[in-house]
């Protein structure tokens, strides 16, 4: 089975990693990207992101 998942890998050139980014409230997503960069490094133009953005309820404020 491993030499199986290994000759896939081969194969497509291995995954890619997914990256999340969090915007918060009151942020912009070039500035939650900068931020993520910041911590954890540049990302490519081909990196897959996922973009959350979180927004508070009119009720909570």
């Amino acid at each position: 089975m491993r030499g199986r998942v290994e000759a896939l890998e081969r194969e497509t050139g291995g995954f890619k990693a997914w990256h999340r980014i969090i915007v918060r409230l009151g942020q912009t997503e070039a500035e939650a990207r900068a931020a993520y960069e910041a911590e954890n490094g540049p990302l490519g133009d081909d990196e897959c992101l996922i973009v959350r953005i979180f927004q508070r309820p009119e009720s909570c404020a």
